[in-house]
């Protein structure tokens, strides 16, 4: 081909450019001056699954790259154009979403009101030492998922991170109940603009050998749920067609109580000798004189009969909802705090230190319980924790929708206010405005639960019924009830709390009594 043929094609490409999904690569982040809109989020690492699944809706197809250092994120994109568009939002816009989840929903609450720098990804360092930053070795691509486009993940070191003050936070509770950790007064609150978009599901995490361990106590060995039992690992018909390992379903899942895991929150239930199996022996015992741990028949003995707990910091949002729903803390005076202390309790920064927690103690042959939302799915292959249910009760959409599960919170985004002196303006301000409208859209998080599709069903996150949307709950009428398949097409809740994530859940649509 002659250079003069091949200039026409390169300069008939470049003419097209515009019009065609072309990828984004790094050096096209603020390559002119005021042509890549940034914004800087900080606060709940719970919610960074969420989010991610967000932008693989509204951004254009293969544009989409997320660049990952330990507690940061860049999400950096070109919006959708068209039919497609973010509604309000110009399109085709070059866009740089910065998350910072280092210390959890408290970083999207105090360093907001305070305007103190919190650590960010530094992006300009990455464009300079892109293949040290970023090895190819380290770099992975997803499929597209239905509405959700592929895009490209670039697992990052960060040794110089950027340092910038917040536009605006995510929570996982409401932000006056993370105050306290920063000093704060209550009428603090009142320079931020709070709202809500949606409800996180939490469970009941814990380390494989102990899933294992409370299965063989729960169920006989001629039970299939049983892991002694030959057909423990036979295959089975899952959620939405899937197929899965019979001991890895809903029906095979182990159960705690509430009272139980309370007292093991709280530092009461701290060996599980406390525990009885359904015939009265306790799950294990300490030999007094070899300091032997034994367990029940049928079960396999952990190295230590002591309850380990894999939690989070008190910045942590996802912390506090446990606090508030097993205890009460944060909400009453005079309860008993969630254990902080000791070498059987381990504290984690972000979300993704609480699986590695339980994996670590499951290579040692240790039982551990954990904090966690159903936004992340453990892999059946390779992850060594599960979910487990609550008073029999698993944490999917539909027991979560009817008022079963109750251990959801609403949580929330913010920003400053006109009242703070420093308020969000301008196209940032109509960004966050837009994602967090998104958020709440029960359309868009019935695309975002595409990603949170667990063994034993579905979960992560459901609509908020009075948000101002025109569709109200799926109700159940004669002869048709409410399945899973209808509340993950409209996952809107039927119950909500009373005024806040202390206050009771009330249902205030149709539900079926239990």
């Amino acid at each position: 081909m002659s250079k003069r043929v091949t200039r026409f094609c390169l300069a008939a490409l470049l003419a097209l450019q515009p019009l065609l999904a072309v990828a984004l690569p790094l050096s096209e982040y603020a390559a002119r001056k005021d042509d890549t809109l940034e914004l800087f989020i900080a606060g709940s690492s719970a919610q960074d699954s969420g989010l991610q699944n967000m932008f693989r809706l509204i951004c254009e197809a293969n544009t989409l790259d997320v660049y990952r250092a330990s507690g940061v994120r860049l999400l950096f994109c070109r919006t959708k154009r068209g039919a497609a568009a973010l509604r309000g939002f110009p399109q085709g816009e070059k866009v740089a979403f910065h998350k910072s989840s280092a210390g959890g929903s408290g970083s999207g609450v105090g360093p907001l009101i305070q305007r103190t720098a919190v650590d960010f990804l530094n992006i300009r360092d990455l464009k300079t030492h892109f293949d040290q930053r970023c090895p190819s070795a380290k770099r992975t691509q997803y499929s597209a998922d239905g509405a959700l486009i592929a895009y490209t993940e670039h697992e990052c070191a960060n040794p110089t991170p950027d340092h910038q003050v917040p536009d605006a936070g995510v929570s996982d509770v409401d932000p006056q109940f993370l105050l306290g950790t920063y000093n704060l007064a209550p009428e603090a609150i009142d320079g931020l603009s709070v709202h809500h978009a949606n409800a996180f599901i939490f469970g009941v995490p814990v380390s494989l050998a102990l899933r294992n361990a409370l299965q063989s106590a729960r169920f006989p060995q001629d039970d299939a749920c049983n892991p002694a039992n030959p057909q423990y690992f036979d295959v089975v018909s899952g959620a939405h067609g899937t197929n899965v390992p019979r001991g890895e379903s809903e029906q095979c899942m182990p159960s705690l109580s509430q009272p139980q895991l309370a007292g093991m929150f709280s530092g009461r239930l701290f060996r599980w000798n406390q525990l009885m199996t359904p015939n009265g022996s306790p799950l294990t015992a300490r030999d007094p004189q070899s300091g032997q741990v034994r367990a029940a028949p049928g079960i396999h003995a952990p190295n230590d009969d002591r309850v380990y707990i894999c939690r989070r910091v008190d910045t942590s949002g996802t912390q506090a909802a446990y606090e508030m729903f097993f205890l009460h803390q944060r909400c009453t005076s005079g309860v008993s705090p969630f254990v902080k202390t000791g070498d059987n309790v381990f504290l984690g920064s972000v979300s993704n230190d609480v699986p590695s927690c339980l994996a670590a103690l499951d290579d040692k042959n240790l039982w551990g319980v954990g904090i966690l939302s159903t936004e992340t799915v453990e892999s059946l292959r390779t992850d060594h924790w599960r979910f487990i249910k609550m008073d029999g009760v698993a944490p999917t959409i539909l027991n979560t929708y009817n008022g079963r599960w109750t251990f959801f919170v609403e949580q929330s985004y913010q920003w400053r206010n006109e009242r703070s002196g420093q308020e969000l303006r301008g196209a940032k301000l109509a960004l966050m405005s837009r994602i967090g409208t998104a958020l709440g859209d029960p359309a868009i998080i019935r695309d975002l639960n595409r990603g949170f599709r667990h063994a034993w069903g579905s979960a992560g996150i459901v609509a908020l019924s009075d948000p101002g949307w025109d569709t109200p709950p799926v109700r159940p009428t004669p002869g048709t009830p409410v399945d899973a398949d209808a509340v993950e097409e409209l996952p809107i809740l039927a119950v909500k709390h009373d005024s806040n994530n202390c206050g009771a859940i009330v249902a205030e649509y149709p539900t079926v009594i239990p």
